[in-house]
């Protein structure tokens, strides 16, 4: 896993659309990446993915440090038992050495996750404009 400190002020990854909002005790899951065809019946391994922020275009979402994914890792987090894909744009450490917070970026929203996201930043609902 890629890991950056954030820490020193300055925002190279700060390219969202809209603005970012506390996400108020959202939480996901996230759903072990399956490589290619799986040779067992066991269900994917799932991982408690509190949301620190979300965007309209994505989420700070913390995992467990060794988390199999990375900067540029597509990966699915659950909402509500409804998937929803993202794309890992950047992880960085906590103060807890066994938690990290990944930045994601939407990339397939299920419509229960992105009404909450809408709800959260305070923006028009999924479906206003469109027609």
């Amino acid at each position: 896993m890629g890991t950056v400190d954030y820490g020193t002020g300055t925002a190279p990854f700060e390219r969202r659309i809209g603005r970012r909002s506390s996400a108020d005790g959202l939480q996901v899951v996230w759903v072990e990446p399956r490589w290619g065809e799986s040779t067992t019946d066991e269900p994917p391994r799932e991982w408690a993915g509190p949301v620190d922020d979300v965007s309209v275009t994505g989420a700070g979402i913390r995992g467990p440090v060794d988390l199999p994914v990375g900067p540029g890792t597509k990966a699915r987090v659950r909402y509500r038992g409804r998937d929803t894909g993202v794309i890992v744009r950047h992880c960085q450490l906590t103060d807890d050495p066994a938690v990290a917070r990944f930045g994601v970026e939407f990339a397939l929203l299920h419509p229960d996750l992105e009404a909450q996201v809408h709800l959260l930043v305070g923006g028009p609902p999924p479906s206003a404009g469109v027609g």
